[in-house]
């Protein structure tokens, strides 16, 4: 079955099957630029075990990224490493500084942002260094590629990189977000906001959305930067959006969930949690999905904010969820990850890691990716 799924796989140029459970390629963090933490493949067998695990030197805090028979890991000793995907080899290593934040590939190039403000790309197959530039301020949200820019906010915190075509956006511990060009590193505009910034900035139909400490929701355009719309919620915006088509999502530390229109800003519903609200949502064609800081998991109905279920866990969920067709993935401050059924929120089975998990899970074909506090990356098929 699985020499079946990755001959289509192959036919439509998703993935290059050398091995049993080759990632989808997976270019940023939550899988796009609309930051929709929904992931092809299938999910992972109730029957599984340790492929491998692979021990850094300190804790993991950026989600891996996989692509083309590796996976990329940001880590808090300062290194990005890219790992043989099957068998958890180190293919190479570069010291940048201290990354809390995913990288994202584009091409041959991947890009990535350290907590002492350096923003890089490099080449994604020898890990060379192609240009850099010193932004100022922690870079604490993931990049994103689109329209030949690159994308990523900073902030006195740490986030990650995101991708869109041809463009590179970031933000700064002042407030902003840069749109570097993609093959040069060249500032192409600035966009100054009220407050630092720390979500990951979300791209889809040339919009670019993202999250304020100030409490601010942005949307700007990709081309120029101008402010097309600010919705303000009642407390910091740490989470990075999920752009669907018709409605965005994002969650606030004033503890509730906000669907609102990417075209104007206007909210269609709100849902209250009571709790912070950091993670990310994972969206599905009917449900969303998200965890509290105050260790709630819930599903709610996407056109209504109407709560289908939720699930309580005894410590912070900090980890975006992710969607593999009909299991949803949760990692929390315990430890422990579960697989949820998306239509009843009945647990399947869990991977006891034993140490904190705040990077978000990476699902894979048949396969998932999990990074620690431990300082290991797991890989369980």
């Amino acid at each position: 079955m699985m020499a079946l799924y990755c001959g289509v796989a192959v036919a439509l140029g998703l993935v290059a099957c050398s091995t049993p459970h080759q990632a989808l390629d997976q270019l940023m963090f939550r899988r796009d630029a609309a930051r929709l933490g929904r992931y092809g493949g299938t999910p992972l067998p109730r029957r599984r075990s340790l492929r491998w695990r692979f021990r850094t030197a300190a804790e993991i805090m950026a989600a891996p990224l996989a692509s083309q028979g590796r996976i990329y890991l940001a880590g808090m000793d300062g290194r990005l490493r890219a790992l043989e995907l099957a068998s958890g080899k180190l293919l190479f290593e570069v010291t940048l500084g201290r990354m809390t934040a995913s990288p994202a590939i584009s091409g041959s190039r991947l890009y990535v942002g350290t907590l002492a403000g350096a923003f890089y790309a490099l080449d994604r197959r020898s890990g060379r260094v192609l240009w850099r530039r010193d932004l100022g301020g922690a870079l604490a949200s993931s990049p994103a590629v689109s329209g030949g820019l690159v994308l990523v906010g900073t902030s006195p915190l740490a986030s990650g990189p995101i991708l869109s075509d041809r463009h590179v956006l970031v933000g700064g511990s002042k407030g902003t977000l840069v749109a570097l060009d993609a093959s040069s590193g060249r500032t192409r505009w600035t966009y100054q906001a009220r407050a630092p910034i720390h979500s990951s900035p979300a791209v889809r139909d040339r919009r670019v959305v993202v999250g304020v400490e100030n409490g601010e929701i942005v949307a700007l355009k990709l081309a120029t930067g101008k402010e097309i719309w600010r919705f303000r919620t009642k407390r910091a915006v740490i989470a990075t959006p999920a752009v669907g088509r018709d409605l965005l999502f994002v969650g606030s530390h004033d503890g509730r969930m906000y669907a609102l229109r990417p075209k104007d800003g206007r909210m269609k519903w709100v849902f209250d949690t009571h709790e912070p609200i950091v993670a990310s949502v994972a969206l599905g064609a009917q449900r969303i999905y998200f965890g509290t800081v105050g260790g709630r998991f819930y599903a709610l109905d996407r056109k209504s904010g109407r709560r289908i279920w939720s699930v309580d866990r005894p410590k912070a969920l900090l980890a975006s969820a992710a969607l593999v067709g009909e299991v949803v993935y949760v990692a929390g401050s315990d430890g422990l990850l579960l697989a949820l059924a998306t239509s009843n929120g009945r647990e399947r089975f869990r991977i006891s890691i034993g140490a904190p998990i705040v990077a978000s899970p990476l699902p894979l074909a048949g396969a998932i990716a999990i990074a620690a506090f431990d300082y290991s990356l797991y890989l369980f098929d």
